[in-house]
């Protein structure tokens, strides 16, 4: 027996309907006014929203790398690192393998590209040196191949360019003649009153760039007084006359007093081999 459908019931359906009908309606009008208002006011919609996306890895010597990328590779590194430590060895401006004419000690800033040619041969010793050969005739003499490829771990493949001389061992100079470099004395090593103490303090990587950064600090031991340069034209205080420090003390004054010191960064470039070549330095503090 089939149930009748009352008019009531009839009613309330239709009536139902036009309430859904009607609410549809307003929420797509609502959107509609939205979007368009949205529109007008030239909103980004796509800002709002988060899609993952992926990094293509470029080359490492690529000049297209996205800042993204950039962001990304940045890292502290360990400066305990036996690699960090040998890059700082060779460059830094405390080291007794500097340039003689003064051009790169005590500067705001360097550039490897505008350094004579004696003062880079100068740095590029401390490499070669350790393969100076002493022969029983008392000449002393390192192989040109030895002396190129020490340059050019420093300054990139393709740099070295044969020398009529180079310096060795400080103050010390070598002649070439065929495939050697050679000398028939070494000159001795100064030992002035200025003790130089610098210290590692941090290196970062950033994308292709690799960043060393130290400080220093100089001891007069005549007129007993530490000092920020060279010169001690910037003295840092009085000691008692006579004193005498050790470098675990250098160590520890350094590490308190960096921020009065004078700081330098000292930067690398990934080239195309993949090895880093020294492009110069900044003095970042003071």
């Amino acid at each position: 027996m089939k149930k009748r459908v009352s008019s009531s019931e009839i009613s309330r359906a239709r009536n139902s309907s036009r309430i859904l009908f009607l609410t549809f309606f307003i929420i797509f009008l609502v959107l509609f006014l939205g979007f368009g208002l949205l529109t007008i006011l030239d909103v980004d919609l796509l800002s709002f929203l988060s899609f993952p996306r992926t990094v293509q890895k470029s080359s490492p010597v690529s000049d297209s790398k996205v800042n993204v990328e950039k962001e990304e590779s940045y890292a502290d590194l360990d400066i305990s690192d036996s690699s960090i430590q040998n890059y700082f060895r060779y460059v830094h401006i405390t080291g007794k393998n500097v340039c003689q004419d003064g051009g790169y000690l005590d500067q705001e800033e360097v550039l490897v590209g505008k350094m004579k040619e004696e003062c880079k041969y100068s740095l590029a010793s401390n490499l070669y040196e350790k393969d100076v050969q002493s022969g029983l005739d008392g000449v002393y003499s390192i192989p040109e191949e030895d002396v190129k490829n020490a340059y050019q771990t420093l300054f990139g493949k393709g740099t070295y360019t044969p020398q009529e001389s180079i310096p060795c061992f400080g103050n010390s100079t070598f002649i070439r003649n065929g495939d050697y470099y050679f000398t028939k004395s070494l000159s001795p090593e100064e030992d002035g009153s200025l003790v130089s103490y610098e210290k590692l303090l941090k290196a970062t990587r950033n994308g292709d760039e690799l960043q060393i950064t130290s400080a220093v600090l100089y001891y007069e031991k005549v007129q007993s007084v530490f000092c920020k340069d060279r010169k001690c034209e910037q003295v840092l205080e009085t000691v008692k006359s006579g004193s005498e420090f050790d470098q675990a003390f250098f160590d520890l004054y350094v590490e308190h007093y960096q921020e009065k010191l004078y700081q330098y960064t000292y930067q690398f470039e990934m080239d195309e081999a993949g090895f880093y070549r020294y492009v110069g330095y900044q003095r970042t503090n003071g």
